[in-house]
């Protein structure tokens, strides 16, 4: 992940007077989106006479992807009761983000920057609402639009204290990842998806990333075309999500990844695997069969469910495996990256719940010896607790507001 070149928003219509430019100075936002062509004139022409380095445009520039994203939070159970969260099958609360569909646009258009679209929805419409908008697309390695309902832009403009000590949070938690203090983190994957995802694979494979994202499992998008050998190390497992039967270079390369030690989970069109049954108890949805040092888990049935899908591929891997696991954590989204050689890891984890109280427990995979927490408020990061185990360490934090940053070194 690096910094994004650009922080864009949306000019409020509310905005009117071209002086209102003059909130932006001191802030990260340097390309405004202004569709109404006669503002838009204005604004250039103040913008220039403040000597402010802003592009005005009606619409972003070449080699942006946007994505039209959920305005991020957890899901209320009716208008008006923001505290009562709904739930999902697991009992957890239900977590609008948009951190899958960023990184899904980064792997169809490798390159480009991604900005999110996520304009703000009641009833979460909270100060905190907005510093999750910023920290939900950024720690996937997006960016947010900035935008402003229309009550808080009103009130902005007419510099109330309470709006603009809100629009003092959005800008210092956008300066945060602009100032982007850890260049060249990889990724770092357990699962694989593989699918087109788009036509009849759309559903499936896109409420897969979303779901897999929701139990907190690190996912490498691998989109059909793209698929190379080198792409899938280091994962303990590939999901096949499309409904075509796969190409013979495509079924080759998965069978050398499963002759490696690897797991494909697939639906029906894969095909039958000729391997060995694998012991232990048959499972109730897959025939699961031994291929080399690897294992091939084949549906018995067309796949309908992403859900089930989600949850089975996690089971047939184990939970044993996974890179990162949470207690206390609360409604949050983990993203784990890692330094190429190794010797050092980056935890992101959102919170998406406007307050939380209590410390939390996170056990990261890895050789970890020691680890620096970073918040949104700090420029400088603290040392927090860290407890070496076999092959991973449990890293203690306190309470901590819609977002942190875990620096984690060998």
């Amino acid at each position: 992940m690096v910094a994004a070149k650009l922080t864009p928003m949306r000019w409020p219509r509310q905005w009117s007077d071209a002086a209102l430019l003059d909130l932006l100075r001191g802030t990260p936002v340097n390309y405004l989106l202004v569709e109404d062509g006669t503002a838009a004139g204005r604004l250039r022409s103040a913008a220039e006479s403040l000597r402010l380095p802003v592009t005005i445009a009606g619409a972003a520039p070449s080699g942006v992807e946007m994505v039209q994203g959920d305005w991020p939070g957890t899901k209320a159970m009716a208008p008006a009761e923001n505290e009562h969260m709904a739930a999902g099958p697991t009992g957890e609360p239900w977590i609008d983000s948009n951190g899958w569909k960023v990184k899904l646009a980064e792997a169809l258009h490798p390159g480009s920057e991604v900005w999110v679209e996520a304009a703000p929805a009641a009833p979460r419409l909270y100060p905190e609402s907005y510093v999750i908008g910023v920290a939900d697309a950024s720690a996937h390695g997006g960016c947010w639009v900035i935008s402003l309902d229309d009550r808080l832009a009103a009130s902005v403009a007419a510099h109330d204290t309470a709006a603009l000590a809100t629009w003092k949070r959005v800008a210092t938690a956008a300066g945060f990842f602009k100032d982007w203090r850890w260049p060249g983190m990889m990724p770092a994957a357990l699962i694989g998806v593989i699918s087109d995802f788009t036509g009849d694979n759309e559903f499936l494979s896109q409420e897969l990333l979303n779901l897999l994202a929701r139990s907190n499992q690190q996912v490498r998008i691998l989109p059909t075309g793209k698929v190379t050998a080198a792409g899938m190390e280091g994962l303990k497992a590939v999901i096949y999500a499309d409904e075509s039967v796969p190409s013979a270079a495509l079924r080759k390369m998965v069978a050398d990844f499963v002759e490696r030690g690897g797991t494909l989970v697939a639906g029906t069109k894969w095909g039958h695997s000729a391997g060995a049954e694998a012991g232990g108890e048959p499972h109730p949805r897959y025939d699961v069969r031994v291929q080399g040092q690897g294992r091939v888990a084949i549906a018995r049935k067309p796949i309908d469910d992403p859900y089930l899908l989600a949850q089975d591929t996690a089971v047939l891997v184990s939970h044993r495996y996974d890179l990162v696991r949470l207690w206390n954590g609360g409604a949050v989204r983990a993203n784990l990256s890692g330094a190429a050689d190794g010797k050092r890891g980056l935890l992101q984890l959102v919170f998406y719940a406007n307050a939380r109280e209590g410390d939390a427990t996170v056990r990261v995979s890895g050789a970890w010896r020691t680890a620096k927490l970073f918040t949104l408020d700090g420029a400088e990061g603290r040392d927090v607790p860290l407890v070496p185990e076999k092959g991973a360490a449990e890293v203690q934090l306190p309470a901590i507001a819609q977002y942190a940053a875990v620096q984690l070194d060998a």
